[in-house]
């Protein structure tokens, strides 16, 4: 009575035919996390592996398709730039997971089995590709494995890239996932629920939760290029579910990426100053040495030697900013009056204090 009154009342069990628990409830699948913070001097890859969890019933299996979008906090950005000169050719990146097992040779590019393998790969995509106007033949075409991908870990993943007109994309993507889906690129074998077409500032793609599976990772591209923001923002978004009863949970992740290129050298003008006790201020030189004109910034704050704070001199903090060109800036530390108290006590002793 209960399958009954659930196939009735419940308009998404009739997309799971009446399987219990009721309406998919808890069945979700989306993002772990919802930020990244990554320091650019420190990625070892131009790419980063974001784990998507699924949860409820793991039966069954679900595709999630997913897009990522390159510089997000320049309104507009990536449009203007799919818009401008559509006939130029520009680099998509295409990945895609073989219906064969990895193993060590294909890993190393110079092997027969790599060499072999490269050939009839790049033979048969060629042969669906070539219906895209104006588009050339593959390269750079290498094989890896990709980790946290369910029960197809061990196959192997393509990678390669393609060269076709800028305003070739939506037929690019429309052409890779009817082939995705049909499991085959001519003759050669491919795993259905898996692809990534990467673009100059966007990228798109699928992954796969096999029956049992509760995490897989999304490997998004991170479009790193010399002319990035000091700080730019990349927005992952879970599309929508193409294939399975799953419902979207936390959809979007954002990444932020610090660009850490140093434009200046910035240091002190010598290792030590000294000032005599009558002076109020003691000065102290910053000089920049410039790699870049561009503007840099230092941080410094004052910390106790034999001199104590608030009693030979005033605490500071804060941060100095050198303007494009600028080479020298002046830090200024208040200092206090000895007190008559401590004159006996501590007589004409030199009392120091550092600057961080």
């Amino acid at each position: 009575l209960l399958l009954l009154l659930c196939w009735k009342y419940c308009a998404c069990c009739k997309a799971c035919l009446a399987l219990l628990p009721c309406c998919n409830q808890g069945h979700m699948v989306g993002f772990k996390e919802d930020h990244y913070m990554l320091r650019e001097n420190l990625m070892a890859s131009d790419h980063l592996d974001t784990p998507m969890l699924r949860s409820g019933n793991l039966k069954g299996r679900d595709m999630v398709r997913w897009k990522i979008t390159n510089n997000v906090q320049r309104p507009g950005f990536a449009s203007h730039a799919s818009s401008t000169n559509p006939t130029e050719l520009v680099p998509y990146g295409l990945s895609l997971r073989l219906a064969r097992l990895c193993t060590e040779n294909l890993l190393k590019p110079d092997t027969r089995e790599c060499n072999q393998l490269r050939q009839e790969v790049e033979e048969n995509l060629n042969e669906v590709y070539r219906q895209i106007t104006d588009s050339h033949k593959l390269q750079q075409t290498k094989f890896r494995q990709q980790p946290n991908a369910g029960k197809k870990q061990d196959h192997t993943i393509v990678d390669t890239v393609l060269m076709a007109p800028r305003s070739a994309k939506q037929a690019l993507l429309k052409l890779t996932e009817k082939h995705v889906e049909q499991g085959s690129f001519h003759e050669l074998k491919v795993a259905p629920g898996y692809y990534t077409i990467t673009a100059d500032q966007d990228a798109r793609g699928m992954v796969e939760f096999q029956e049992g599976v509760e995490l897989v990772d999304v490997r998004v591209p991170l479009f790193i290029r010399p002319e990035d923001d000091d700080e730019k923002q990349l927005l992952v978004e879970a599309i929508d579910v193409p294939m399975g009863t799953a419902t979207l949970g936390r959809r979007l992740v954002n990444i932020t990426i610090i660009k850490e290129q140093a434009s200046g050298v910035v240091s002190f003008e010598k290792a030590e100053y000294a000032v005599s006790g009558g002076d109020q201020v003691a000065r102290i030189p910053v000089v920049r040495r410039i790699l870049d004109n561009g503007k840099s910034q230092v941080s410094y704050r004052t910390q106790d030697n034999t001199a104590q704070g608030n009693r030979d001199y005033i605490p500071a903090e804060g941060d100095l900013l050198f303007q494009p060109g600028e080479t020298w800036k002046e830090l200024q530390v208040k200092l206090l009056e000895l007190q008559e108290m401590d004159s006996l006590l501590r007589g004409r002793q030199t009392r120091r204090f550092h600057i961080q």
